[in-house]
């Protein structure tokens, strides 16, 4: 018997010819409007760009393909082919839009880069933080997590910060000898106007204790305008490199503690805040708890 020879289907090279300046200016007109975007998102807006000529493409290329090979294809490989074309026209098309080099990845998922008109690029961060919203991502847990004082940088974290600290949305520090991810430009320089060290029972012996704090620091309104920053008492922990500020008061609602998130913001220092209070709203608790601020009770 004679060899038996193996069917081969003929591959097919579809050219989308001419599409190339049209899709790169729908999809610059769209960035334009609508803002910085991810990659995914940008195939997206590709698939809607040629929406309306699928079927028709995949009707065209049906045909050929039986008169150059006197066989059939299905539509559904039809299409499959001339989705294929599409994302190597894409790919020529996304070198001459402008975009970030670090891929956004949650976990299994893969979001791309992010892609952006001229002028936009103050607006990526806030794109980051839109697409990390309700992902449950380890990104989304140090995000949320320094929102509430510097998160210590575990394994499972560390791609998560690279991204992050890339993007902008934090900064990594050194506090006693363990790296931490802080909310960026938290890293600042304060100077203290008013406070003498002091004993007390709230903290170990050898803190450093102020009571109470007072600083000096520099916004920017119409110019430069320093501005004073009060806190009832401040803590510095020399072994662990840890820096705290609290509230002293005998009842705390949920606007105290509030106000004193606001000007421990204001001090970009990688800090620990406290509240040492007899009583508080249980409002005030659960607004402490969500934002990881320790009540310590009957220490006032």
């Amino acid at each position: 018997m004679g060899a038996i020879k193996k069917l081969v289907r003929p591959r097919m090279n579809l050219e989308l010819r001419g599409l190339a300046p049209k899709l790169k200016g729908y999809l610059g007109d769209r960035l334009e409007k609508e803002g910085p975007v991810s990659e995914r998102e940008l195939w997206g807006w590709a698939l809607e760009f040629f929406a309306p000529q699928l079927k028709v493409s995949s009707a065209n290329l049906t045909k050929s393909y039986k008169m150059m090979y006197g066989r059939k294809i299905g539509a559904k490989t039809a299409e499959i082919n001339i989705l294929n074309s599409l994302r190597l026209l894409l790919s020529t098309v996304k070198r001459e839009l402008s975009h970030t080099e670090k891929k956004i990845i949650l976990g299994k998922e893969r979001l791309g880069r992010i892609f952006y008109a001229g002028g936009q690029e103050n607006q990526i961060r806030r794109k980051i933080r839109q697409l990390l919203g309700g992902t449950g991502s380890r990104a989304e847990e140090v995000l949320k997590a320094v929102g509430k004082g510097p998160f210590a940088i575990t394994a499972s974290h560390k791609k998560a910060v690279e991204m992050l600290e890339y993007y902008g949305l934090v900064e990594t520090k050194k506090i006693g000898g363990k790296f931490y991810a802080v909310p960026e430009g938290h890293v600042g320089v304060v100077e203290l106007e008013k406070g003498e060290t002091v004993e007390n029972r709230k903290f170990p012996s050898h803190f450093r204790i102020w009571e109470p704090f007072s600083a000096g620091i520099w916004i920017l309104k119409d110019g430069p305008v320093k501005k004073t920053l009060r806190f009832d008492i401040a803590a510095w922990d020399p072994k662990n490199r840890i820096f705290y500020v609290g509230l002293n008061k005998t009842y705390v609602s949920q606007k105290d503690i509030m106000m004193l998130r606001e000007r421990v913001g204001l001090l970009h220092l990688p800090t620990k805040t406290l509240i040492f209070c007899e009583t508080h709203s249980k409002a005030a608790g659960k607004y402490a708890e969500s934002w990881g601020i320790e009540l310590r009770l009957g220490v006032f």
